[in-house]
């Protein structure tokens, strides 16, 4: 099974003992998902909503190319998964 990066930014990092990256063993991005929250609940409440939806203002990036949560896209060994959230201001 290909071990993957995800990259959490700084406002994330705290709720997953302060690591700045996580590995995981996944075949698609759903799966990487669902290890990471397994192991940092309480990251998992600030990426999902209480139904399990991947929350608005959250954005997944595979490489460069912006993935959804539920999406099947093959992952490979080395992969980088990136956690974006949107940024508010004015």
């Amino acid at each position: 099974m290909p071990t993957i990066q995800i990259r959490l930014p700084a406002a994330l990092s705290d709720r997953a003992a302060g690591a700045s990256t996580v590995s995981v063993e996944a075949t698609s991005v759903s799966t990487a998902l669902s290890r990471l929250a397994a192991r940092h609940p309480d990251l998992e409440r600030l990426v999902f909503d209480p139904s399990g939806e991947l929350r608005p203002h959250v954005h997944l990036f595979l490489g460069a190319r912006q993935v959804r949560a539920e999406g099947e896209d093959a992952l490979t060994d080395g992969d980088e998964l990136r956690i974006v959230p949107s940024i508010a201001g004015g």
